[in-house]
């Protein structure tokens, strides 16, 4: 955790330049700030000092964010470098608390978060993604008021059994991080995002309430669907080694939407047929060498997406199809 009062922030800026040399002349930010004219801009935040200055950005942002799809920058960062000296920085977060609800720390190479964070009681949205962080402090499983955490693009190779205590979150995004396992219990969790990990099976993860489930990317050659919750609703399994798949499928009574386009898929099993909701099918890039007859029997099928398999013949049937997708196949038929 880095924690600086603003007297400390003042008196080390009076000794150091923006070039972040050391310098004696109590007029150095003025001197360096006619340079950085003359010369171009050369200003940067000092390292030791960034995660509390992204804070403060990103609250301000908050603050002033009039929609949350509004991303309007709040100036540039040595303007708000000069107005972040000016706060005591607690102080000031504990003040501005009450207004912010969301906060975005994306692409700042963080690997640690400043203390001021947790002061934000009232936070539902934290979202983390393309940073350096290879562990999670304790301090940020005492947020329970988090809905949405996006820990995506960074280097975690675990997630640590505290995290259960954010028994409000809602979505998880913890994809592109080396992680090997997930066995998490999240009572509210309806929306998981592992793609591009380490994992090389599905996680035992009947037990959340997921309605939407990314696991596309990573090291699965074995799918058994009794280890999905019965209330997933899209599940995207694109991008593995997945040459089987097994289990209950009736269990699925509201999978609307599956992905298994590039996994080395050549046949269904006959049980697939129990999935009583399926709407859309993507299986592109697979290595089948027809149309398996199972999927006859989904009368739910709306759209079935076939493209770069090894298809000879099209049979009948998926001209009932609302949309049916089947380049690149080596078709010798349209029909059959």
């Amino acid at each position: 955790m880095i924690f600086f009062n603003n007297q400390e922030v003042k008196y080390i800026m009076s000794a150091v330049t923006f070039s972040g040399k050391e310098n004696v002349n109590p007029n150095a930010y003025h001197t360096t700030k006619k340079q950085k004219t003359n010369h171009g801009s050369s200003f940067k935040i000092p390292e030791k000092f960034r995660p509390q200055f992204y804070l403060f950005k990103a609250i301000k942002d908050a603050i002033a964010r009039k929609t949350p799809w509004d991303f309007t920058p709040m100036g540039n960062d040595e303007t708000l470098w000069k107005e972040f000296l000016n706060y005591d920085f607690r102080s000031w977060v504990l003040e501005h608390s009450d207004e912010v609800d969301m906060v975005l720390l994306l692409q700042k190479g963080l690997t640690e978060l400043p203390e001021e964070l947790f002061l934000l009681t009232n936070l539902r949205v934290l979202r983390l993604a393309q940073n350096a962080f290879q562990k999670l402090p304790e301090e940020l499983f005492s947020m329970t008021s988090l809905e949405k955490l996006d820990l995506s693009y960074n280097q975690l190779t675990a997630l640590p059994k505290g995290m259960e205590k954010l028994i409000n979150l809602k979505s998880l995004g913890v994809s592109n991080n080396p992680i090997e396992r997930f066995d998490l219990t999240l009572p509210k969790l309806t929306h998981l995002y592992l793609s591009d990990t380490d994992l090389t099976e599905v996680p035992n993860l009947q037990h959340l309430p997921l309605e939407n489930l990314w696991l596309t990317s990573n090291k699965i050659k074995k799918v058994d669907v009794g280890r999905f919750p019965s209330s997933i609703k899209v599940l995207r399994l694109s991008e593995n080694q997945i040459d089987s798949l097994s289990g209950p499928f009736e269990k699925l009574t509201v999978l609307d939407f599956l992905y298994l386009d590039e996994n080395q898929l050549s046949t269904l099993p006959e049980a697939f047929s129990n999935l009583p909701k399926i709407r859309v099918l993507g299986m592109n890039q697979n290595a089948f060498n027809e149309v398996p007859k199972v999927l006859e029997k989904l009368s739910s099928l709306k759209q079935l997406y076939l493209r770069v398999n090894l298809l000879r013949v099209l049979p009948e049937w998926t001209n009932r199809l609302k949309d049916f997708s089947a380049e690149n196949n080596p078709l010798d038929h349209l029909k059959c």
